[in-house]
């Protein structure tokens, strides 16, 4: 049976140290679901890749990022328009660090710095 693809929404790259250490987001969460490479689609919304119809996925991912939600980039924003498309196709979407904070701001909640600082 063909199951539909799993996919990685990565948002930029850590930083050289985090990368050298331990790699690129995608890996990290490929590593701990044990699915194999092929089960993946990786998709990188901040180089300008299409992010893709949601229903041709099982589900997605939305990585963190060394952005902030606030600064209304544009692969950001598309993204949110891409993530209230798979809110109505129903498709499980955990989101992590920004993902997380750009599901809340697509799905109309607030997001912004705290006010105590990091």
């Amino acid at each position: 049976m063909n199951e539909l693809p799993f996919a990685i929404i990565q948002f930029e790259t850590p930083p050289e140290g985090v990368m050298t250490r331990v790699g690129e987001q995608q890996h990290w969460f490929m590593a701990a679901t044990g699915l194999p490479p092929e089960n993946w689609l990786i998709v990188r919304p901040d180089l300008g890749e299409a992010l893709p119809e949601p229903a041709s996925l099982s589900g997605a991912i939305l990585t963190g990022a060394w952005a902030m939600v606030t600064d209304h980039a544009e692969w950001s924003e598309r993204t949110a328009a891409w993530i209230r498309s798979a809110m109505d196709h129903q498709l499980p979407l955990p989101g992590v660090c920004y993902g997380h904070q750009l599901m809340a701001y697509a799905l109309g909640g607030q997001v912004g710095d705290n006010p105590r600082g990091w």
